[in-house]
Order: structure tokens, then C-alpha cells, then sequence
């Protein structure tokens, strides 16, 4: 019984010592652990709470790696929910039986990524200070989802409407869409996710800065949007934005880019002053 006892304890030790002697979790409420719960999070395609979990990271050792990634998802998340709030409001005007439920989504939509689009706005000025040179690291997994359109979304312009856990998968699948494309789009890949996901295949995607502002500039102009005479009617906002993209735009190497994207900012700012 006593070298039982004696088995038990040692047994009882060693558990306790691996344990101890192993990797620990960063504790909560650091640096560390905001940064890890952002990967998990993302990983599990919740975008809501990566946000939440890189907006503590705007200072410190993982603020360099967080910001880039941060204007990615709410570049996409903002993008999402607009995307999403068009196509209600085309669903209000051709169920004219009953367009109000359209209405009302179109409008819980606008107004999300309208508040992503400020966030986006205040963390791009706040990237931009840091003066970024050389290459921008994008340091986080690849995003799940996919590229295509999604069905149930499609409809809702035809005037089918939807709703509870339908449209709760549904607007899901989109916005994993839209930050998928938002990724694609600041390595430089277009709407091309599987070259974009070639961009990652080594580890983190190493992007020319020049690059990652062309598509900020893009971001910034593609964000009035919603704050336009024929959505929000907030110009003020809507001239923050084109203002912006064109600042950004005027600091980018010289192209047929640079060039064209330039002639869509200035474009956007003409048609705001006639309205």
C-alpha cells in the first residue's frame, strides 16, 4: 500500500512539473492574448470579435502588425454590409406589396458600415503616421470563405425576402466574402483570392507599400459611397472620404493605375459638387 501511495505522488509530481515547465497562455488582457484571440477568432470566421480583439492593439509590439490587418477586415466588413443594404433596398422597390421589412434591413445595414467606415477612416490616418516603407506584413491566416456570390443574398433584389437564421448564415457568408476580396485586393491580386492565397502560402504576405495604399486609396473612395445624396446624405462625410483616397492616391508611384484610379476619385468629388 505504501509503494502505491509513493506511485501515486510521484505520478502526481511529474503531471504537475510538464505543466509548469510547458508553453503558458499569454496572460488575459495583454498584448499577447489579444493578439492570439484575434487569430482564433478569425480563424473561426467571427470578423466581429477580430475587430474587437485588434482595436486593443493600437499601441505596443503587436501595433505594427495589427493595424494592416485591422483596415483589411473593416475595409471588408464595410463593404459587406453596404453591398448587403444595396440589395434590400433594390429588393424594397421591386416587392412593392410589402417593402418595408426591406427597408428596415437595408437600413441596419447602411448604418453598420457606415460606422466601420469611420473606424476604417480613423485607423488608416493613424497607419498613415507611422510613415510605412519598404513592404507592409500582413500577419494573419488567410480568410475562410468564398468568392463567389451568395445565393441567398442574390434574391433579396428580386424582392424575396428573408430572414432569422437564414439571412443570419447568409450575411455571414457575405461578409467572410467581402473581407476575402478586401484581402485580395490589398496584396494587389484584383478579385483573383487564389493568387492572392499564394501571397500567404510562405507565411505572412509580404506586400510593396506602394501596393497596399493603392488599395486604401480604393477602400477610402469605395467607402463615401454610403454616405452619398442618394444613400446616407451626409456630403461632409462623403467629401472626408474622396478627399482622402485622392491625398493617398497623390503620394503613389506613377501608372496606368495610379492614373486611372486617380481619374475615378476626381470624378466621384465633380459629381458631389453637381448634386
Amino acid at each position: 500500500m505504501k509503494y502505491h501511495h509513493a506511485s501515486i505522488a510521484l505520478l502526481s509530481f511529474a503531471l504537475t512539473s510538464c505543466s509548469e515547465s510547458g508553453p503558458q497562455p499569454p496572460a488575459k488582457g495583454t498584448p499577447a492574448f489579444y493578439w492570439s484571440a484575434a487569430q482564433e477568432s478569425f480563424r473561426a470566421g467571427d470578423y466581429a470579435k477580430t475587430n474587437d480583439h485588434l482595436e486593443k492593439l493600437t499601441k505596443g509590439e503587436f501595433a505594427a502588425k495589427a493595424a494592416p490587418w485591422r483596415l483589411i477586415l473593416i475595409d471588408g466588413l464595410a463593404h459587406g454590409y453596404a453591398d448587403m443594404a444595396d440589395k434590400f433596398e433594390t429588393g424594397a422597390r421591386v416587392n412593392k406589396a410589402n417593402p418595408a421589412p426591406f427597408r428596415r434591413q437595408a437600413s441596419d445595414f447602411r448604418s453598420m458600415s457606415s460606422r466601420l467606415a469611420l473606424s476604417f477612416a480613423e485607423t488608416l490616418q493613424a497607419f498613415e503616421k507611422t510613415n510605412p516603407a519598404g513592404d507592409v506584413t500582413l500577419d494573419f491566416p488567410f480568410p475562410s470563405g468564398a468568392s463567389t456570390p451568395v445565393a441567398a443574398i442574390n434574391r433579396t433584389q428580386e424582392g424575396m425576402l428573408i430572414g432569422g437564421p437564414e439571412l443570419e448564415t447568409a450575411s455571414k457568408q457575405a461578409l467572410q466574402r467581402s473581407v476575402l476580396l478586401a484581402t485580395a485586393r490589398a496584396v494587389g491580386a484584383g478579385d483573383d483570392t487564389a493568387k492572392a492565397r499564394d501571397a500567404f502560402k510562405a507565411g505572412p504576405a509580404a506586400v510593396p507599400v506602394g501596393t497596399f495604399f493603392r488599395s486604401m486609396a480604393q477602400a477610402s473612395l469605395d467607402r463615401a459611397d454610403v454616405f452619398s445624396s442618394i444613400k446616407l446624405d451626409q456630403p461632409d462625410r462623403y467629401k472626408f472620404f474622396c478627399d482622402h483616397a485622392l491625398e493617398l492616391a497623390k503620394k503613389l508611384p506613377e501608372g496606368k493605375d495610379t492614373k486611372d484610379l486617380t481619374a475615378k476619385i476626381q470624378d466621384a468629388i465633380k459629381k458631389a459638387k453637381k448634386s
